[in-house]
């Protein structure tokens, strides 16, 4: 796969990018990583929280989203750098802390857009939380979900 050499943006704190998508199920590949300990304890180390062992899938379904998620892609990700754990080679995965906007809720969850780079997905991206997001929220495939990405250096 090859990915764009764009300049990459750093997110202002008078900024933000507002993306959403449709929640669908996954085949239970980002559960499987998460679990590892190899990617948990890189992604405790650089977001500060365990995360839970499964990912919500947010399909992007029209041209405002992808044009949003274009827009992320172009910026400053955090970046878990890819390793070796018992003679494998374990992918890059890129991080943009953001807020859950829709469904709204009371007091919203942390959450993190998850992307793997070595990932085939290009209409879908994904969501990792300490908590198990579809029980939190009451969330079940179909629902309509909208996400801010915030300033990276709040975090």
């Amino acid at each position: 796969m090859i990915f764009s050499e764009r300049p990459k943006e750093k997110i202002d704190a008078q900024s933000s990018i507002i993306i959403g998508g449709i929640l669908e199920s996954g085949l239970g590949e980002g559960a499987k990583f998460l679990a590892m300990e190899e990617y948990s304890k890189r992604i405790h180390s650089t977001l500060g929280y365990l995360p839970f062992p499964g990912t919500l899938n947010i399909r992007i379904i029209d041209s405002e989203d992808r044009s949003a998620w274009n827009k992320i892609l172009r910026t400053i990700p955090l970046v878990i750098p890819e390793f070796v754990h018992d003679e494998r080679k374990y992918g890059m995965v890129h991080l943009w802390p953001a807020s859950v906007l829709e469904p709204k809720i009371l007091s919203p969850p942390q959450v993190t857009i998850l992307r793997p780079l070595m990932s085939i997905h290009t209409e879908v991206f994904e969501i990792i939380s300490p908590e198990h997001l579809r029980t939190a929220l009451g969330l079940q495939d179909g629902t309509r979900m909208t996400f801010k990405v915030t300033e990276l250096g709040k975090i």
